[in-house]
């Protein structure tokens, strides 16, 4: 996309957009531009390019289809990078741009509340043609830095716009992308009591300790199902589960929890002379890790004590 022109946009009702079968309902705003160079060698017209295209693009868009949206009571969903959050060499204007994508987004969300719905996606590491120039080194390095330990394809990107462009999401308006431990310390965690299982109940008791949030432990799961029920329930606090868990169908949305985010380290023990084959074959899909020093992780204190340790 090349510099947004606003002369030709400004103030004017897009023709076919605001009539009968035609109206405007569900805009989806993506845009981007990028030159990579440190910030003290780009050149001041760069920078401007890659604002408007990324940033004002999104206000040009707003400014004129707002108000058609708010006729159909429609939705928008803005796309940003992950560049918001994680500085890359090089992608100063890039990831200002996408940062501000999403203070943009929140700021329509109440604004036209709430007759207009307003939601940005954060996509990780997507393959496209972006990636045609990166090397399997830079492509290895950058899967290990994700949980999913892969990239995302376009479509999956899609799902989560159609959802939230759906009516389905009737009730989703400046949705987060991610939660940091400010964003739980009102409504907190809520979660099944786990009854027996002690290591659990004393991962979440040290986990909501550590992150100063309040926790709440309601009747004991009976099964996924009750266990979805409860989460539903809640109005305000959230639950907790592994990234591997998949939410689709059930009406629950999966966030991130960041800065830091939580780990849980685990452990299998068996008998030296255990002659179960099944045994040798889970063994081997099974590699050691040490724990991260990464002060973007939390790991209960207790885990990173050596065993036969005292204290």
């Amino acid at each position: 996309m090349e510099d947004p022109q606003p002369a030709e946009v400004r103030g004017r009702r897009p023709h076919g957009l605001g009539h009968g079968r035609h109206r405007l309902r569900r805009p989806q705003a993506q845009a981007g531009h990028r030159r990579r160079l440190p910030v003290h060698e780009l050149p001041e017209d760069d920078w401007d390019r890659q604002i408007a295209v990324s940033l004002k693009a999104a206000y040009l868009a707003a400014h004129v289809f707002c108000p058609l949206l708010a006729e159909t009571r429609g939705s928008i969903v803005i796309t940003s990078s992950v560049h918001a959050r994680t500085g890359i060499p090089g992608c100063g204007p890039y990831a200002a741009a996408k940062g501000g994508l999403q203070s943009l987004a929140g700021q329509l969300a109440v604004e036209y509340a709430p007759d207009v719905r307003v939601n940005v996606v954060v996509p990780g590491p997507i393959m496209t043609a972006a990636w045609d120039g990166i090397g399997e080194q830079g492509r290895a390095a950058t899967i290990a830095e994700t949980p999913a330990g892969r990239f995302g394809r376009p479509d999956e990107v899609a799902a989560a716009v159609a959802f939230l462009a759906s009516a389905e999401a009737s009730f989703i308006t400046g949705a987060r992308d991610v939660l940091r431990p400010a964003d739980l310390r009102e409504a907190g965690i809520a979660m099944p009591d786990p009854a027996g299982a002690a290591e659990w109940r004393g991962y979440l008791v040290r986990l909501a300790g550590g992150l100063g949030v309040p926790l709440r432990f309601n009747a004991p799961a009976i099964g996924l199902r009750h266990l979805v029920e409860q989460f539903l329930a809640e109005k305000s606090a959230v639950g907790l589960g592994e990234m591997s868990i998949d939410p689709s169908g059930s009406g629950l949305r999966r966030i991130p929890i960041v800065e830091p985010t939580p780990l849980m380290p685990w452990s299998i023990v068996w008998h030296r002379r255990n002659p179960r084959p099944l045994l040798r074959t889970l063994l081997r899909q099974l590699r050691p890790v040490s724990l991260p020093s990464d002060p973007g992780v939390w790991v209960p204190e207790i885990d990173l004590t050596p065993l036969g340790s005292s204290g």
